[in-house]
């Protein structure tokens, strides 16, 4: 009887640092792939002209409710018209008629090893203040839109 019951628990120690040892693998093989950390600038690629463009497409689209126009940018297609809506129609709502750009600013990083460069533009609205963080792969694409109020 105690034979087995020392087997048991040592197969439960074997179980239990084997989890362990799996955890520990695969907790530091997913930090060692992260992406660089975001820096001020462009991306090598990259003008001010043309990201200022593409953005000012991306706000007009954005402030015209185009959804459609906005899920069609994104480099990834898995974004919806649907979803853009449910997360946009409320604080453009509150926020007004819009007034214009404040600040703005650029910064760059890499998403997967693939370069882009984000634009951040503060906005000025008939109710308050928002900011616009749009991140622009080289071809055009959208790799993230942010829309803070």
């Amino acid at each position: 009887m105690k034979d087995k019951a020392h087997i048991r628990v040592a197969l439960i120690v074997v179980g239990f640092l084997a989890a362990i040892i799996v955890v520990g693998f695969l907790a530091t093989s997913s930090c060692s792939k992260g992406d660089p950390a975001v820096e001020e600038g462009m991306s090598p690629w990259a003008d001010a002209e043309t990201l200022e463009r593409w953005t000012q497409t991306t706000l007009d689209e954005l402030n015209g409710r185009d959804y459609d126009a906005l899920a069609a940018a994104y480099a990834t297609g898995d974004v919806t018209a649907e979803y853009l809506a449910e997360q946009f129609d409320g604080p453009l709502d509150a926020l007004g008629a819009y007034e214009g750009v404040t600040d703005s600013m650029f910064v760059h990083g890499q998403s997967n090893a693939r370069p882009y460069t984000c634009v951040v533009w503060d906005l000025a609205y008939e109710n308050g203040t928002a900011q616009i963080r749009a991140s622009y792969f080289e071809d055009g694409k959208l790799a993230a839109l942010l829309f803070m109020s």
